[in-house]
């Protein structure tokens, strides 16, 4: 069983290793079509448009269009994007041609050469894409993307044979050099490939408006079995005119939408390219959902049937990205996700009673987060078992200590909590004990709820120490033995509660959190299991009614930065404070926080760097700064950290966070000498915030990543000598940093000291 469960989590991987792996990303902008004038004075249409674009062209004006034959060169600003040698309509493209991406196109794609057909101003058909990284791709194309039958190979050999949807694979074969075969159907591993139809019988009437019947699984059928009928024009073989408009057989509306291509024997091989907009049977639209070359992109809702708002969800790509809401149906936001390409942030969301209340749950993943919890030593042994999402404890005979299995968990101490795990005995022999170990510091800081199948349970809370016994091992009736137990702890400002399986056996004064390792505990001989780990954090008063971004509604973003003056001057992005109409910065001295106003001193718009100042008399000027600007010398493979406040206005919280990495190139995005490249994971809020060595030098700020669809941890740091000639630029005198009294302190010295002088940001 086992082994079965681990062989379908190994083909789900190798399916998104080949999906990384094979997407050719050929030429994913976004349709905006627009008529633009030639330097020459004839009318051309750009397909994608972008401002501040100029055409150049090299052929025949008929009737004011560019015709015929020719050369088409596109800039935007001063760079060339593509140069187009082909053929050409009263302006459009149309015919076969060849188009050449820049090496610095900024496409979100790879650059290469495109050859074969045009229609209707779009790579359409049959086309031949060489990339500058030896990959190549032969077969059909629509809007210059692989999507229907042809041929990938990737720069080791690697082959993948059969059909494409919009990059991805779909039906087909891998053939890897070492000769080993991996067959994919409608975009899964399978062992065997199912019966392919040749093609299609249907040839419907181009340039009329024809009806086409499903079935209730989408599949053709003939009228009299129809649970749906489609209204749609076509303008060639597959490519359709206009809106698409789906049916109920009674007539009512189901779906308008747009696409590129329509494959007539599966959906699941369209284009879709627009909005598409769903109805429910009773009228009422059910789901707005925005689609940009075959991806969902941009905000999509859902409606219930009396047209209240369910929910709205950001895409980018088909990554969720950004904010996904949930709505009770009085409008208030039930649940609040922020997504960052896909995945959760945190793994935490923000449950809203319709009042306002709010409280930020985390729900364990076992699966996804397996390598938290996968132990093997000669005492015990740990894996997950995929199919139930559960962690499966063995403990060998004669082990005679605590097995905790904790994992850090970012919460608030100081916060009232709700701790919840369902566990689970299996075997015959009863383990002395087992349960939940929560707050956990360390060895002399931490507090259990066990239980045994006996029918005991007990809880210790140990501070600095001290053990103190909130209950002594104690007869309950509520332990389900050999079953499933639940056990919660609600940590109250005043009291704290503890149930099992749903029951209140006991309460004392609120205990202290002094750590933030939560899981469970096992002891004695056995195998046992874990099923949930769930925490829920009740937000302060101030995240009360605040259905926008579960902060402060008033403040529309937020940045980091450090401070490179003690008298107030403070280092960040310009795009942190763009177009701000107020700035105020939040810092922790002391365990005090100070707020302060803030205007804008001197922006380098070029370089992505601004200089703020602190403008509040209020404000204590630091002594000094106890770190040094470091403006040279930095080499690939120096170790660095990050230090800032990703997301502190949304579930992320104000609390500063610390992540590390490595210079990993000592240039940026396509070669920018202004820029590190670095592996430190940082994310939206990270901003202007500061990059330190291992030396507590401040050699960069950090200012950009690249998205996962092209690299995992990679982030751009903009560099210390580009601060410092923006303040060499002020007509002021700034102090710049230049201490090392902190070079010789243990790294947890350093961040404890450093992170007074990094700011939060915040903007309106």
């Amino acid at each position: 069983m086992l082994m079965s469960l681990y062989i379908s989590f190994m083909k789900n991987f190798i399916v998104l290793i080949l999906f990384i792996s094979f997407s050719t990303l050929a030429y994913p902008q976004i349709i905006q079509e627009k008529w633009l004038t030639t330097s020459e004075g004839c009318k051309v249409l750009d397909a994608y448009y972008e401002d501040d674009v100029t055409m150049e062209w090299e052929g025949e004006c008929k009737d004011g269009h560019i015709h015929g034959f020719g050369t088409l060169k596109k800039y935007v600003g001063s760079r060339l994007h593509h140069t187009y040698v082909g053929e050409y309509d009263k302006g459009k493209r149309e015919g076969t041609g060849t188009m050449t991406l820049a090496s610095d196109s900024s496409l979100e794609a790879n650059d290469g050469i495109y050859s074969g057909q045009f229609i209707d101003n779009q790579a359409f058909g049959e086309g031949y894409w060489q990339f500058s990284d030896g990959r190549t791709y032969e077969g059909q194309i629509v809007n210059y993307r692989p999507h229907g039958n042809g041929v990938q190979e990737m720069s080791n050999g690697d082959i993948y044979e059969g059909y494409f949807v919009s990059d991805d694979l779909y039906t087909g074969a891998v053939y890897k050099v070492s000769g080993k075969v991996i067959l994919v159907e409608k975009g899964n591993i399978v062992e065997k490939l199912s019966k392919q139809t040749s093609g299609s019988t249907y040839h419907p009437e181009l340039g009329k408006l024809v009806t086409e019947y499903f079935d209730e699984n989408w599949g053709r059928c003939g009228q009299k079995d129809a649970a749906f009928y489609r209204r749609i024009r076509y303008k060639a073989p597959n490519i359709p005119d206009g809106t698409i408009k789906d049916y109920f057989i009674d007539g009512t509306l189901q779906n308008s939408f747009t696409c590129a291509f329509v494959d007539y024997n599966d959906d699941g091989k369209n284009y879709l390219e627009g909005t598409s907009t769903f109805y429910h049977e009773n009228g009422v639209i059910s789901g707005i959902y925005p689609y940009r070359n075959n991806k969902l992109d941009g905000e999509a809702r859902e409606y219930d049937r009396n047209g209240n708002l369910e929910s709205t969800t950001n895409y980018y790509r088909s990554y969720e990205h950004g904010l996904m809401t949930y709505y009770y149906p009085n409008g208030a936001t039930q649940y609040a996700f922020i997504y960052d390409y896909g995945e959760l942030v945190e793994n935490k969301y923000i449950e809203y009673d319709e009042d306002g209340t709010g409280l930020v749950v985390y729900n364990e993943d076992f699966v996804k987060f397996e390598h938290d919890w996968v132990f093997s030593e000669e005492d015990y042994n740990t894996f997950v078992d995929r199919e139930n999402g559960f962690v499966i404890v063995d403990i060998e005979k004669d082990f005679n200590s605590f097995l905790q299995l904790t994992k850090y968990i970012n919460v608030h101490n100081d916060r009232n909590l709700l701790i919840k795990t369902d566990i689970y005995y299996e075997d015959s022999k009863s383990p002395e004990g087992y349960g939940l170990i929560a707050g956990f510091k360390d060895w002399d800081n931490y507090i259990i709820f066990e239980i045994s199948n006996h029918g005991f349970y007990r809880i210790l809370n140990i501070v600095e120490g001290l053990q103190i016994e909130i209950s002594e091992w104690t007869k309950t009736e509520h332990i389900r033995k050999g079953d499933w137990n639940e056990l919660q702890i609600w940590n109250f400002e005043e009291e704290s509660y503890f149930l099992l399986n749903g029951n209140l056996i006991t309460s004392d004064e609120s205990v202290d959190f002094r750590g933030s390792n939560f899981g469970p505990i096992f002891s004695g001989e056995g195998r046992s299991a874990i099923a949930s780990l769930d925490i829920k954090e009740f937000l302060p008063d101030y995240y009360e009614h605040d259905q926008s971004n579960a902060y402060n509604e008033e403040w529309l973003g937020n940045g980091s930065g450090i401070f490179v003056d003690p008298n107030g001057y403070i280092v960040t992005n310009y795009h942190v404070i763009e177009d701000a109409d107020e700035i105020e910065v939040e810092f922790t001295v002391n365990d005090i926080t100070m707020v302060h106003n803030a205007t804008v001193i001197k922006s380098d718009e070029v370089n992505d760097l601004a200089l703020i100042k602190i403008d509040d008399s209020d404000f204590a000027p630091f002594r000094d700064l106890p770190y040094n600007l470091k403006t040279s010398g930095v080499e690939i493979g120096t170790r660095v950290f990050a230090l800032g406040y990703p997301r502190a206005l949304t579930i992320m919280g104000t609390d500063i966070k610390y992540t590390n990495g490595t210079i990993s190139a000592k240039s940026g995005y396509m070669g920018d000498i202004t820029t590190f490249q670095t592996t430190t994971p940082v994310q939206p809020g990270n901003s202007g915030g500061p990059l330190f060595d291992e030396q507590g030098n401040l050699i960069a700020i950090n200012a950009s990543i690249l998205g996962p669809d092209n690299a995992e941890n990679v982030t751009y740091s903009i560099k210390g000598s580009y601060v410092a000639a923006l303040v060499d630029a002020l007509n002021e005198s700034v102090q710049l940093p230049s201490s090392n009294r902190i070079g010789d302190l243990k790294l947890t010295e350093q961040i404890k000291e450093l992170s007074q002088y990094v700011v939060l940001i915040k903007v309106k």
